[in-house]
């Protein structure tokens, strides 16, 4: 198995690639997703998890293998403009019927009967370091609006704390 991520940042890139130990990680702004997938997944893709949508995922589409499963977790692409729809919305139709596609929608409130078990296993993780948080924080709650906008950029990677 091999793991592939794509972010706006190149730092980022590099941080996923170094720090998460992905096999492979690509800035999408500056290397084109179509042609790293024909390098980094030369067989297909048979798992997609997407939080971006739009023309990522119509991309990645075209890459998944037979019988492929897309976890559409949200559509960061689309939310600075919720009234525009991917141009070609049309053809992913065709890539998922064709490819015999699982697509599954993300709703943690699905699995609400395990979260004190998942608690305890997630926060003996971070105790044991197993799972490492990655924090920012910020002074100031006035400063609330900029760190919201600069997360939806992609500015931070992990979680933003306000410190009011």
């Amino acid at each position: 198995m091999h793991v592939i991520g794509y972010t706006g940042d190149s730092e980022k890139a590099s941080w996923i690639k170094l720090e998460l130990g992905l096999d492979w990680a690509f800035n999408y702004k500056t290397q084109d997703p179509d042609q790293t997938l024909k390098i980094a997944a030369p067989k297909g893709v048979d798992i997609f998890v997407d939080s971006v949508g739009g023309k990522m995922h119509q991309t990645v589409l075209g890459h998944m293998n037979f019988c492929g499963r897309v976890i559409q977790l949200g559509n960061l692409s689309m939310y600075n403009n919720p009234k525009q729809i991917p141009e070609s919305v049309p053809s992913n139709d065709l890539e998922i019927a064709l490819k015999a596609l699982t697509i599954v929608g993300f709703n943690l409130y699905r699995y609400s009967e395990h979260f004190e078990s998942t608690l305890d296993e997630l926060s003996e993780w971070c105790r044991s370091g197993k799972l490492q948080a990655h924090e920012h924080d910020i002074e100031g709650f006035e400063e609330m609006p900029k760190a919201l906008i600069e997360q939806l950029r992609g500015k931070y990677q992990g979680k933003i704390i306000i410190q009011a």
